[in-house]
Formats: structure tokens, C-alpha cells, sequence
């Protein structure tokens, strides 16, 4: 499908740094974006249920901010590598619970 081509497109060249330091831009401005107090609750319960700590996040935000285009590359080679095996689904439902309501689609 679509995603998968644009995965492994992604992972068969190597980006420039200026797209790199773009990507990791917005990737960080939206770790980093000011929250609202109920937002930031919300955000914490579902930190809590993922078994997310602060040490996690300050790895996360170090990793991100030192990428380097190889390890971009790496990182879309590892996805790609994931979605051909095809172990990923996605349900979406509606309202009513039975089989009618519903399909499975690979992602």
C-alpha cells in the first residue's frame, strides 16, 4: 500500500541534514509545546499506563536532537522491515459491537 511504499522509499536513500534538522524541528517543538493543565493530566494518566517514565523521555529528546541521517535511514529501514510482515492491524468500529460494525485494515 501506500504507506509501505512511501517506508521504503524513505529507507532506500539517504536524507540531506538540512532535512533531518527540519524533521527534528517539528519533532521536538511538539514534545516540548506548552499544554494546558487538563492536557497535561490527560498526558500524564497515559504516560502512567504506558509505563512511560521522565528518564524515557529525556533519552527520547537526546536521541532525537543528535539524529544524524544515517540513523534516520536506519530507523525507516527497521519500519519497513516491520511492515512486511504484516503483524500490524488496525480495527475501527462503530457504534454497534457486532461483525457488521467493523473491519480490520492492515496498516
Amino acid at each position: 500500500d501506500v504507506f509501505d511504499e512511501c517506508v521504503a522509499e524513505s529507507a532506500a536513500h539517504l536524507m540531506d541534514s538540512e532535512t533531518v534538522e527540519r524533521a527534528v524541528t517539528g519533532a521536538y517543538s511538539s514534545n516540548i509545546q506548552p499544554r494546558s493543565p487538563q492536557s497535561r493530566g490527560a498526558t500524564g494518566l497515559l504516560r502512567t499506563l504506558y509505563g512511560i517514565f521522565d528518564d524515557d523521555r529525556e533519552r527520547k529528546i537526546k536521541s532525537l536532537l543528535f539524529a544524524t541521517p544515517q540513523e534516520v535511514r536506519a530507523a525507516f529501514r527497521r519500519l519497513a522491515d516491520f511492515a512486511k510482515t504484516g503483524a500490524h492491524r488496525s480495527l475501527i468500529t462503530g457504534n454497534n459491537a457486532d461483525a457488521q460494525s467493523g473491519i480490520v485494515l492492515p496498516v
